[in-house]
């Protein structure tokens, strides 16, 4: 049985344009077909399984968040035939993905959906950082733009949107699991009109991944009983890994690109947090000098100490004077180590021009990444 088919089975229905988008997820079944694959090669294929499916169920409580607050439907778009009925994905209507490549199974849930849709999203069950604001935001952009997408860490993307058909080519001529895999589908859009990109985040692929996870789902202010459970579950597999904090009065820009650097270099070793006595905000100097070298900062938040009341760090760097002065009492386990680092906005105080600012800064980002080198 085809795809059309098998939808009309299910009650898509056919030949209607409803004013309404469509959100569309990419799943495959445990029990049927092998999934996370990179992540079960170190953790374990059971631990691999349940990871997935705290995954779907939290991407499941952002869609019916979703489909309450936008005219849109959701979607599971299922790789095996056999799976379309199972009780897994019997929330939502359900879209049987084609055979072939991911471009092909891309293109074909696509196609068939933008028929019926005035817009149409595709994600993964892979991105628990996925937010409602992000899906707002993507609506909001298809209103002025052809396209939209979001930029994964690992140089591909956990989202697509769209409100037009898309040519078969933009969709299979591209090295999908690749550095590459952006660049170049941004690359073949260009020739379907003008698009725009939402922030960068994590898909959760690899246990490297789940130190990004761990630091997103901490942050959260009023997380849901699904992403408590993933916090610990996440917290459990990475017990082996130092827990560190750096440490300065604002949290705006030194310790901001300390905990930068320590993910980026020794992410898959040490589980990383950064605060300040006071919450400043996040110094967007900072942001713009740690993306020259490829450390993307731009989605932390500014935090206090006492939003990691809960958290026993096994080290404590304090990167300026008055954290290191006014520096709370931690667990007697805790070492502190005091790190100081020039303040940037201080330095680029007196500069004539902005050139002259951004380099007191690279100073000061080029210092944290040769101490923050040395801390293992």
């Amino acid at each position: 049985m085809n795809s059309d088919a098998i939808n009309s089975k299910l009650g898509v229905v056919k030949n209607k344009v409803p004013a309404c988008g469509a959100i569309a997820v990419f799943v495959k079944t445990p029990g049927i077909s092998s999934v996370k694959t990179r992540l079960a090669s170190t953790i374990g294929t059971s631990k691999a399984i349940e990871f997935y499916l705290q995954f779907k169920k939290i991407t499941e409580e952002l869609l019916i968040d979703v489909s309450q607050s936008l005219e849109c439907m959701p979607y599971w778009a299922v790789a095996e035939d056999g799976a379309l009925n199972a009780n897994l994905w019997s929330n939502f209507d359900r879209i049987l993905q084609p055979t072939g490549s991911l471009g092909d199974r891309l293109h074909g849930v696509y196609s068939d959906l933008i028929k019926r849709h005035s817009w149409v999203l595709l994600i993964g069950a892979d991105c628990p950082q996925l937010s409602l604001n992000e899906i707002y935001r993507s609506v909001d952009l298809l209103k002025t733009q052809s396209w939209v997408l979001g930029p994964a860490k690992d140089g591909g993307f956990y989202l697509f949107g769209g409100n037009h058909p898309i040519p078969e080519s933009v969709w299979v001529d591209v090295p999908y699991s690749s550095p590459q895999t952006l660049e170049k589908i941004t690359k073949n859009l260009a020739s379907v009109g003008t698009g725009s990109f939402l922030q960068t985040l994590t898909d959760i692929d690899r246990s490297e991944d789940l130190g990004d996870l761990i630091h997103y789902l901490s942050v959260i202010e009023e997380p849901t009983e699904t992403q408590i459970t993933l916090l610990q579950m996440a917290r459990g597999l990475m017990t082996k890994k130092s827990k560190i904090l750096f440490l300065c009065t604002g949290n705006s820009c030194r310790s901001q690109m300390a905990e930068g650097w320590c993910r980026s270099l020794h992410g898959d070793k040490i589980e990383v947090y950064s605060a300040g006595i006071e919450a400043h905000g996040l110094n967007q100097n900072a942001v713009a000098v740690m993306s020259e070298v490829g450390v993307d900062i731009s989605n932390h938040q500014s935090r206090t100490i006492n939003d990691f009341s809960d958290v026993k760090f096994d080290k404590v760097y304090t990167v300026c004077g008055h954290a290191h002065e006014t520096c709370p009492i931690f667990h007697d386990e805790t070492e502190v180590v005091h790190a100081p680092f020039d303040d940037p906005p201080k330095m680029a105080f007196s500069c004539e021009n902005d050139e002259e600012k951004l380099n007191c800064y690279r100073s000061v980002r080029n210092q944290i990444r040769a101490y923050v080198s040395t801390i293992i």
